[in-house]
């Protein structure tokens, strides 16, 4: 894979404006109490699952992480470092990398000497009602833990 002091890996793909730029692989390392490093990578992955709906096939994209010791092995602390990271993501990020897993599937085959398997169509999107009229929806204050920057979770 590569080494700690190489550069992080990017991939350019068309955002819903402009053209933007995505680190696909970033090297990290981790400082142990001993004062011993630990490299580690973080590597921009998906979760596909294929669907039949309608008589059509989908790829069903979940972007995530995945973090490795060497760029291959898992790292022993994989779940908490995307549980981390997780937890500050927003809309527009996932947004962001399912734009970039739809050019990275898109992009022109490059093996003149194979077929291509698959083919992907671009990303399918729709509106839907919600069904919650907001302009009935009234302003209510926040719980005292959030005003402080907790977060709420709901088990």
């Amino acid at each position: 894979m590569g080494r700690p002091e190489e550069p992080p890996r990017q991939l350019r793909y068309a955002n819903l404006k402009v053209r933007s730029t995505a680190t696909v692989i970033s090297h990290y390392e981790h400082k142990a109490k001993s004062g011993k490093a630990y490299p580690f990578f973080r590597h921009a992955a998906f979760q596909g699952r294929f669907r039949l709906l309608g008589g059509d096939w989908y790829l069903e994209i979940t972007p995530t992480y995945r973090f490795t010791r060497n760029g291959k092995d898992l790292d022993r602390y994989h779940e908490e470092r995307l549980s981390g990271i997780k937890r500050f993501e927003r809309n527009r990020s996932v947004l962001s990398q399912l734009l970039l897993w739809q050019a990275v599937l898109r992009a022109p085959w490059p093996r003149a000497d194979r077929a291509r398997l698959l083919e992907f169509a671009p990303l399918v999107s729709f509106r839907f009602a919600s069904g919650v009229d907001e302009s009935s929806l009234t302003a209510v204050d926040a719980p005292a833990n959030l005003r402080s920057g907790e977060q709420e979770i709901e088990e």
